[in-house]
């Protein structure tokens, strides 16, 4: 599965660094790199997104008045906020009430991943895809 995350955390990142997105875009790509239906990717997904949260990368949030909003939870909330409402939904495309963010970190990281390619991810401190 390692590869599979390695893939799916620099596709998430590379997308982040041009607009905010809804779960459902991390689900369909984790599919797509899995080759398993959308209601059993949840796995990939949650490994990508506990990367992403813990390294201070991304973070989630959703869409209000003013554009995006981050939740304020902190890590082991959001992802078990995620893991629930993804469960309830089983995770459909459908779901729109999760956004994810970028965080500057996460930018910079991407940025590497555009310049060098995924392969940078192994020097980045504080990865691990084992």
């Amino acid at each position: 599965m390692s590869n599979k995350v390695r893939s799916l955390v620099a596709e998430v990142l590379e997308t982040g660094l041009d607009d905010w997105m809804p779960i459902f875009h991390v689900i369909d790509r984790a599919s797509v790199l899995s080759g398993q239906e959308r209601r059993l990717s949840g796995d990939i997904v949650m490994a990508a997104l506990q990367i992403f949260v813990e390294n201070d990368m991304l973070t989630a949030g959703y869409l209000g008045e003013f554009g995006f909003e981050a939740w304020g939870l902190e890590p082991r909330q959001a992802l078990g906020r995620i893991r629930h409402e993804c469960d309830a939904k089983e995770w459909d495309l459908g779901l729109r009430d999760i956004w994810l963010a970028t965080t500057e970190k996460g930018d910079d990281v991407a940025r590497l991943i555009e310049a060098e390619g995924e392969g940078v991810l192994a020097r980045v401190e504080g990865f691990s895809f084992d």
